[in-house]
């Protein structure tokens, strides 16, 4: 069988396609070479060996359960089928308290739009459903501190370029006990980030984040209200850390233009444990072959923003981040320009203001500390590629795309 670029008989990634679900993927072209088949009708010199989601397969509802969205389930039912989960029907809002409970196969789309709140219980999973955030500018997703074991696979979540909530607030929002999994999702048009970790818990280290296989995209949808854009952002209070997180073989991507170099939607990319200087601690996390695109229009002709796709600070880590097999877009921003500048990598210590919550950490970047000593050893470029051209990440500047700092 033949699944996008690899058969799953020759795949030697373990980068999902076995448990993907069944569909048309998302972006079939957004990888071709040739510009005469991109999505966008740009040119890439290199593509990623392994299948990507949404690209190579699909992500969100598996379509051999429910071929279209008109065979989801009306979420106005839950109030008394499900044992651990109750629905109320006037806040549009879903509880899962119980545990081992599974709400699979809804379409939370409609009626301004649902949420479904962890609460409680253990081993839960919410699977095969549909958000859309509506004029009830809810959060689709949430996690609390008193439920353990979360799991949100193969949705499909369309923040809708909607207010939800508040700004800040994430799509998914985690701040579960034990192990969250986010996988084969769909995730995207947020008017804030698509997604939100964290853990506010400083007596129980047992935070662990599997983040894999999703696509997730055009974050920062409300800049002009007033959003701060990331696709992720992990943050802990103050003596709260977690314990690992995963994040590989994911698809991220903005197609989202500016409407001019101050004005329109944009975003920070990966913002791990970099909120200002105060955002908790990690222990150890992985962040290897993941894909960032753009449309190739760069934000000077109203193409897509994304200042630093690679935020990954040290002082906040007392393990190892294992930053690999990326590949980057460097046409997301424009190197030197005060509006829209930026670079694909900020590797260390300095970003944003004040002191790491725990004091001065010295966690490693795979195996090297400080930051500044990544390109000297052999720690890069790890095949970290620049998706346009074709190169490694092979020295400190390479041509501004990369920021270095000490811890």
């Amino acid at each position: 069988m033949t699944v996008g670029l690899l058969s799953l008989a020759s795949n030697i990634f373990a980068d999902g396609t076995s448990g993907a679900p069944a569909g048309t993927a998302q972006f079939p072209h957004l990888l071709d070479l040739s510009s005469g088949t991109q999505t966008n009708g740009r040119t890439l010199a290199v593509r990623p060996a392994w299948n990507v989601a949404g690209v190579d397969f699909a992500v969100g509802i598996d379509r051999t359960l429910y071929p279209t969205d008109a065979n989801l389930k009306d979420p106005t039912t839950i109030l008394s089928t499900i044992t651990g989960a109750t629905g109320n029907n006037s806040t549009h809002i879903v509880t899962i308290s119980g545990s081992n409970v599974t709400i699979d196969g809804y379409d939370f789309s409609g009626g301004g739009g649902w949420t479904v709140n962890f609460t409680g219980g253990s081993n839960n999973t919410l699977s095969n459903s549909k958000f859309v955030v509506g004029t009830n500018n809810q959060n689709p997703v949430e996690i609390q501190n008193t439920t353990t074991n979360a799991t949100v696979i193969k949705c499909d979540i369309n923040g809708n370029a909607t207010l939800n909530q508040s700004t800040g607030q994430g799509l998914i929002g985690n701040n579960g006990k034990g192990k969250t999994t986010v996988q084969y999702n769909h995730i995207r048009n947020a008017y804030s980030e698509p997604i939100v970790m964290g853990t506010n818990l400083s007596a129980d280290l047992t935070q662990d984040w599997d983040i894999r296989f999703n696509a997730i995209g055009d974050a920062g949808m409300g800049f002009d209200g007033g959003a701060h854009g990331d696709w992720i952002q992990t943050s802990n209070a103050t003596g709260c850390a977690t314990r690992s997180m995963i994040f590989d073989f994911n698809l991220l991507y903005q197609f989202a233009g500016v409407t001019s170099l101050t004005t329109g939607p944009r975003t920070q990319g990966l913002s791990f444990w970099s909120a200002g200087g105060n955002a908790g601690l990690c222990q150890n996390y992985t962040c290897q072959n993941n894909t960032v695109m753009g449309t190739g229009v760069a934000p000077t002709s109203n193409g897509p923003y994304v200042s630093t796709q690679f935020i990954i600070i040290p002082k906040n880590l007392s393990g190892n981040a294992a930053i690999r097999n990326n590949y980057f877009d460097t046409t997301l921003y424009v190197v030197g320009n005060g509006s829209v500048g930026g670079g694909a990598f900020w590797l260390g210590s300095d970003f944003g203001a004040g002191t790491a919550s725990q004091g001065a950490q010295s966690g490693t970047i795979n195996g090297t500390f400080p930051p500044t000593n990544l390109f000297t050893s052999s720690a890069m470029p790890a095949g970290n590629t620049n998706i346009v051209t074709g190169a490694l990440l092979t020295t400190a500047s390479n041509n501004g795309n990369v920021h270095l700092a000490t811890s």
